[in-house]
């Protein structure tokens, strides 16, 4: 149905070269913002991508607190990260002065949405959220969460998918060091 819809634009007179050239082009300001999720986001051994969205880079850049929560799509597209996270830093209305984060959570091949309603949050498999408060805590109760609740799942998508070994995968020490890693960002 698609190609026959082309079909039928090419027909009429459709100036690809020009749909194609607008097609990709970017604001400057989507462009620095992506530029900055790249350069602090953090990547565990394991595939686990992260970026922190504090509130002053949510300033900086002139985001609300959904586009900062967007830009957990920006880390779906690294080859071999099964599962990638958005902390964005917020207020807490219902304790003013207090901060809390709120957790996006996507994956390739591994479902979440549990882990997120262990948090009184939920969602899809592959796109689930939560809320939590304080850091780095949370930070590493999503990190470890991810590690403990989901090894086989996420060893079985690598294997498969990304032909990570199998020994790497089941590796208890690997995970520890993936878990630190995370959360003291390297």
């Amino acid at each position: 149905e698609t190609l026959r819809m082309a079909s039928v634009l090419l027909d009429m007179g459709l100036d690809t070269e020009r749909l194609y050239a607008n097609l990709y082009l970017d604001d400057v300001s989507k462009l620095r913002v992506n530029s900055y999720v790249y350069s602090r986001m953090k990547i565990t051994e394991h595939g686990a991508a992260s970026i922190l969205m504090s509130k002053a880079a949510q300033e900086k850049y002139g985001l609300t607190n959904e586009a900062a929560g967007m830009t957990v799509n920006l880390l779906d597209s690294i080859r071999g990260s099964l599962i990638w996270i958005a902390f964005i830093e917020v207020d807490d209305t219902e304790h003013p002065g207090r901060t809390i984060f709120r957790v996006r959570l996507r994956s390739r091949f591994v479902a979440i949405n549990g882990l997120a309603e262990q948090y009184g949050g939920g969602g899809h498999a592959a796109a689930a959220g939560c809320t939590v408060s304080g850091l780095p805590s949370g930070l590493k109760w999503t990190a470890k969460n991810i590690l403990d609740t989901k090894t086989k799942a996420v060893k079985t998508a690598a294997n498969t998918i990304y032909g990570v070994p199998t020994k790497a995968c089941t590796n208890t020490v690997y995970f520890k060091k993936s878990v630190k890693e995370m959360v003291n960002g390297k």
